[in-house]
C-alpha cells in the first residue's frame, strides 16, 4: 500500500498535470516557478 505522503503526491501531481494541460496558455509562465526553475 502507498503511504498517505506517496497517495497525497501523486494525487498533487495529476492534478497540477491536468490544470497545466486544461489551462496551458495560462498558467505556462506560473508553472515552472512551481519547482522553482522559472527565468
Amino acid at each position: 500500500m502507498l503511504g498517505v505522503g506517496s497517495l497525497f503526491a501523486l494525487i498533487s501531481l495529476f492534478h497540477i498535470l491536468w490544470i497545466h494541460r486544461r489551462f496551458s496558455k495560462r498558467y505556462m509562465d506560473t508553472f515552472p516557478y512551481i519547482f522553482g526553475i522559472g527565468k
